[in-house]
């Protein structure tokens, strides 16, 4: 099965498709759907005219990263994910792009840990989406702090890492203390073998100073009483998604 998955990736990678942002993209033909995350597409491009560099953790196929560097911005992409890694070289190099590309998982500490399953879904977390213990590749693993504490400018970091979002940030106190945009994807629920950190890194936000928004078409205002209702019930009506915009009011 991991043969055939290599062997389809390296085939889907080497086919591309004209976006209407003015690059070419090969990956998950889903992302270039109007359905596919519309309002991240929305602020994630309102935030980078603002940006000077964009920290794609968990960039998967590479294609924010391709829009941030369609629109002038500087880009660091972090992807530990064999397959995900082909795709977004492929783009990088298809496009002619000027991206630095860090091939590891962003976590608590440097080191080796292992990654479990494969593409969109791969994880930290064992036992993540039901993905077996026996499906991992070791993969190895920095801080956001070490890699880029010393960066100039204003940053704008997104964090897309099935359920080790909590240890990613637990790494980058430096980051927060400065002051950055965030998007980060965080759920309620547990789809592993360990407890949510949604409360955790709301929490950790909170805490350095930040507002919180959901990533819908208002921008809603997320309020204490409203993370609380979330995490008591992950099914709870209302929530909007489960990407959050994270930011310090000027």
């Amino acid at each position: 099965m991991r043969l055939y998955r290599e062997m389809r990736a390296a085939q889907l990678a080497s086919r591309f498709t004209a976006t209407e942002f003015g690059f070419r993209f090969a990956g998950n033909p889903y992302y270039l759907t109007p359905q596919w995350e519309p309002h991240e597409k929305r602020i994630l491009s309102q935030c980078l005219a603002k940006a000077d560099l964009f920290i794609d953790v968990g960039a998967n196929h590479g294609f924010y990263s391709c829009l941030a560097d369609s629109l002038g911005v500087a880009v660091a992409a972090v992807e530990p994910e064999s397959g995900n890694l082909r795709y977004l070289k492929s783009n990088v190099l298809e496009n002619d792009l000027e991206i630095e590309i860090f091939p590891v998982a962003v976590t608590s500490r440097a080191g080796v840990m292992s990654l479990f399953g494969d593409s969109d879904t791969a994880s930290l977390v064992p036992g993540w989406t039901g993905y077996s213990t026996h499906f991992r590749q070791m993969v190895p693993t920095n801080t956001l702090d070490n890699l880029f504490a010393d960066r100039d400018g204003a940053l704008l970091i997104k964090v897309d890492v099935e359920g080790a979002e909590g240890d990613v940030l637990a790494g980058a106190l430096g980051l927060i203390k400065r002051g950055a945009t965030w998007l980060i994807e965080t759920f309620p629920e547990s789809f592993g073998d360990r407890p949510s950190p949604f409360r955790d890194v709301f929490q950790t936000m909170l805490d350095a100073g930040y507002s919180a928004y959901v990533a819908d078409d208002k921008l809603t205002e997320v309020s204490p009483s409203m993370i609380r209702a979330w995490a008591d019930d992950p099914l709870l009506a209302g929530r909007g998604g489960s990407n959050f915009l994270f930011r310090r009011e000027a």
